[in-house]
C-alpha cells in the first residue's frame, strides 16, 4: 500500500490535536494480525497543528511516528504522549491506495532520494559518503518495495541474496573469519503476502533515520506459518540465520524476553535506590476536577543531584495546580519523588508521563512517593496486626494493593507473604 510521510510542526499549540483508536484484531476491518494492531486517526482538531497541516484525515491508518513503526494502540499513545511538547513530529500514514509507479531512481538527485525516502517510507536519511550517511544504492534498495515494480524488474525479480558459492567456502574471507554484525537498534517491518507463498519481506532501518545501518546490508524474513524469524546479512555473498538461543524458537520470543529482562533490571534499580528511604502511599480521588493537576519532571542521569542510576531516572513532582484534585487532597508536595503509580514502579519520565496521561480521566489514582526520610521503626508486633492493618501498611509503605485471604485463592496474599514483603521497609 502507498504510504505518505508528513512533517507537522506544533507552533504555539498545546498539543498536536490528534486522537487515535485501533481496529480490534479478529474484526472484519482488521488484517489477519497476530502480534500487532491497526491504529487509525479517530479525530483531528481542525484548529490544531495536524488540522491546519491538512494532510492527515480521520480514518487514516498511522504506520510510523518519528521513525518508529507502530505495533499497537498503546505504543502509539505512548509516542504521542511523549512527543506532546515536541516542536514537530513525523507521521507516516496509509489510506489503502495502491503503490505508485516506480520512478527513474538513477535520474533523481540526492535531495530527491532523501525526500522520497521520507514521503514514501517514513525514513529520515541523508545521502553521502560519511559514516552517518546512506549511499544512493541503500536508499534505492529501501525504496524499491514502496513502488510498483517496473516491467524489467518483474521479468527478472530481484533476490535479496544469491549464493554464488557454497556456504562452506564463504565462512572466511581474506581478513579471517566472518563475524555477524550486531542486531540493528530497530527493525522496520512491512508484510508482503503473495500468491506464491513467498516469505514476508522486512527491510531494516535505524530509528534515527540518518545513521546508516552499516556497510553490511540487513534483511529480516518472518514466516508466521513456520513460527520463526531469520536474520541474514550480506558480506561476500554470505548468509546465515540467527539462532535466538536460550531455548527460544524465534526472534519474536527473544525480543520479548529482552524487553522483560530490561524492565526487571530497571524496576530493581529503582527499588534499590530507595531501600533505606521511607515511602508514602496515597490514594488521590479526582472528584469533580478536570484532572489531578500533577506536573512532573526528572533529574538527568549523571548529574550531581541524581543517584548513581544506569537504567532508570528520578522523576519528581515539579508543580501542583491550584484548585486541582492533588491540591484539594493536600498530601502531595512539590519535590516529592514519584516511585509508584497504580502499582507500577516508575522507570523514567516518559513512563510516568504516559501513566498520568492514561489515567487523566480516572476517578482516582494510587501514587507512592519518597521524601528522603529514614525508614520508620518496625511495628511492635507483626503478629498482633490485623489483616486490614497489614493490607493498609502494604499500601502506605510500599504502594502495594494486596488482599489477605486463603491460600487456595490465587489473587490473595498470605499474612506471611505480606510481612516478608514489608519487613525491608522498616528499620
Amino acid at each position: 500500500l502507498r504510504m505518505y510521510g508528513f512533517f507537522i510542526e506544533r507552533g504555539d499549540s498545546d498539543d498536536f490535536g490528534l486522537d487515535i483508536e485501533h481496529i480490534p484484531r479478529g474484526t472484519p476491518g482488521s488484517p489477519d494480525f497476530v502480534f500487532s494492531e491497526v491504529v487509525i486517526v479517530k479525530y483531528v482538531n481542525p484548529f490544531g497543528p495536524v488540522g491546519r497541516h491538512g494532510n492527515v484525515k480521520i480514518g487514516d491508518r498511522i504506520v510510523i511516528i518519528n521513525s518508529q513503526w507502530l505495533l499497537c494502540l498503546s505504543h502509539a499513545n505512548f509516542l504521542l504522549g511523549a512527543l506532546r511538547d515536541a516542536t514537530a513530529i513525523d507521521i507516516t500514514i496509509t489510506r489503502g491506495e495502491p503503490l505508485p509507479p516506480q520512478p527513474d531512481f538513477a535520474a533523481m538527485s540526492d535531495a530527491d532520494l532523501e525526500g522520497a525516502a521520507f514521503a514514501h517510507a517514513g525514513l529520515r536519511v541523508r545521502v553521502g559518503d560519511d559514516n552517518m550517511s546512506w549511499s544512493r544504492d541503500q536508499v534505492v534498495a529501501a525504496l524499491a518495495d514502496r513502488f510498483q515494480a517496473s516491467p524489467a524488474s518483474i521479468a527478472t525479480p530481484a533476490k535479496a541474496l544469491v549464493l554464488a558459492r557454497p556456504a562452506s567456502e564463504l565462512l572466511e574471507d581474506d581478513d579471517g573469519p566472518v563475524s555477524a554484525p550486531p542486531p540493528p537498534p530497530t527493525e522496520t517491518i512491512a508484510s508482503s503476502n503473495s500468491s506464491t507463498g513467498a516469505t514476508n519481506g522486512v527491510t531494516s532501518a535505524l530509528a534515527t533515520g540518518v545513521k546508516k545501518a552499516s556497510k553490511i546490508g540487513r534483511r529480516i524474513t518472518w514466516n508466521l506459518e513456520e513460527n520463526m524469524s531469520d536474520y541474514t546479512y550480506h558480506k561476500e555473498d554470505y548468509t546465515r540465520a540467527l539462532d535466538p538461543g536460550e531455548g527460544l524458537s524465534h526472534l519474536g520470543e527473544l525480543f520479548q524476553k529482552n524487553n522483560v529482562d530490561m524492565a526487571a533490571e530497571q524496576e530493581q534499580e529503582v527499588k534499590d535506590s530507595v531501600k533505606d528511604t521511607r515511602l508514602h502511599g496515597f490514594y488521590v480521588a479526582r472528584g469533580d476536577h478536570d484532572d489531578f493537576g500533577i506536573s512532573i519532571s526528572h533529574i538527568p542521569r549523571y548529574t550531581p543531584e541524581s543517584p548513581d542510576l544506569v537504567f532508570s531516572e528520578v522523576v519528581y513532582i515539579s508543580a501542583i495546580a491550584a484548585g486541582s484534585a492533588a491540591a484539594a487532597d493536600g498530601r502531595l508536595r512539590v519535590g516529592d519523588r514519584v516511585m509508584v503509580i497504580n502499582s507500577q514502579w516508575i522507570l523514567c519520565l516518559s513512563h510516568a508521563t504516559f501513566l498520568l496521561s492514561a489515567l487523566k480521566d480516572a476517578p482516582a489514582i494510587d501514587i507512592t512517593i519518597a521524601r528522603k526520610e529514614s525508614l520508620p521503626p518496625t511495628p511492635a508486633s507483626w503478629a498482633d496486626m490485623s489483616d486490614e492493618d497489614l493490607e493498609n501498611a502494604a499500601f502506605e509503605h510500599y504502594g502495594l494493593r494486596v488482599r489477605i485471604g486463603p491460600e487456595w485463592d490465587p489473587v490473595c496474599w498470605s499474612r506471611d507473604q505480606v510481612i516478608l514483603t514489608l519487613m525491608p521497609r522498616f528499620v
